[in-house]
């Protein structure tokens, strides 16, 4: 386990051999043997041994669903990925909290969002507020509320999961940028951001979300600097990017915001959305969209 954890999976299973030739029937043993081959990115064999560990008992089949949908979805094979999850998670007759939170997690990572809230309101259901699922049930199922057009509620969510569990930093940073973006408690947000950055020190999510709450208070200074950062840390960040480039524009540096801007046109995981602004920005410069 040392060795794999220092990422050495050769050695490591030269000692699991030894180890499994010398108790075969510990399961254990072979979830560690997966792991291994998965960090030679050896994806069949890795979903091999997973399907062997699946027999091993109730808790080993839904671990090792997970992990062989997790793989099935990295081999971009995503209709295969939710069906074999959604086959596994209905053959269990009685799926406990943990299991459901599972698969609504699940769910909502995969873009299955009205599904997915109907699972975390089935957890919700079934505890109280001081389970330690509470606050991550009410942030998933507000994640999902706001992907689906239900801000009320997606922000009712959010505040209940803070309201249990404040020092989330990426559950305020959520918040924060949704009210941002909305234009809505642009101060509070700021100073949400600032305490989500000291919890989560060097992250270019929650920095970019700082300097964009800057740049709506028109503090184009302090929002460069902070964007400049959330670049660096995150170069194919499309929006990090498109956000850098508005503080460039507003700073007077035209030239180089177009050059951000032309950018974010050419990477993979650019929305089209997003791609129609910038053409805008393109021909008619930024202030036409503030």
């Amino acid at each position: 386990n040392a060795l794999s954890n220092q990422s050495i999976p050769s050695i490591s299973n030269f000692y699991l051999n030894i180890a499994r030739y010398l108790n075969p029937n510990f399961t254990s043993y072979d979830i560690l043997y997966a792991e291994n081959f998965h960090l030679t990115n050896n994806l069949e064999k890795t979903k091999n041994i997973y399907l062997k560990i699946k027999s091993k008992g109730n808790i080993y089949n839904w671990y090792a669903a997970k992990q062989i949908s997790s793989i099935l979805k990295e081999q971009k094979k995503k209709k295969e990925s939710l069906v074999f999850l959604y086959n596994a998670f209905n053959k269990i007759t009685e799926p406990s909290i943990y299991e459901i939170f599972d698969y609504a997690l699940f769910l909502k990572n995969n873009e299955k969002y009205e599904e997915s809230i109907k699972y975390y309101t089935q957890v919700l259901n079934l505890i109280s507020k001081d389970h330690n699922l509470f606050a991550a049930a009410t942030d998933g199922r507000g994640i999902a509320f706001e992907r689906t057009g239900n801000w009320e509620k997606a922000e009712k969510d959010f505040l209940s999961s803070l309201s249990i569990s404040p020092n989330q930093p990426y559950v305020i940073n959520y918040l924060a940028y949704s009210w941002i973006e909305k234009g809505i408690k642009i101060e509070q947000s700021l100073e949400m951001l600032k305490k989500a950055n000291t919890l989560r020190k060097n992250d270019g999510y929650i920095i970019d979300s700082l300097g964009w709450a800057l740049f709506k208070l028109k503090k184009y200074i302090q929002a460069e600097e902070y964007l400049q950062q959330a670049v660096i840390l995150m170069p194919s960040d499309p929006i990090v990017n498109d956000h850098y480039g508005d503080s460039l524009w507003m700073r007077g540096r035209k030239i180089q915001a177009r050059y951000y801007w032309n950018y974010v046109l050419n990477l993979e995981d650019t929305e089209n959305q997003l791609k129609t602004e910038i053409k805008n920005k393109l021909i008619n410069g930024l202030r036409i969209n503030l």
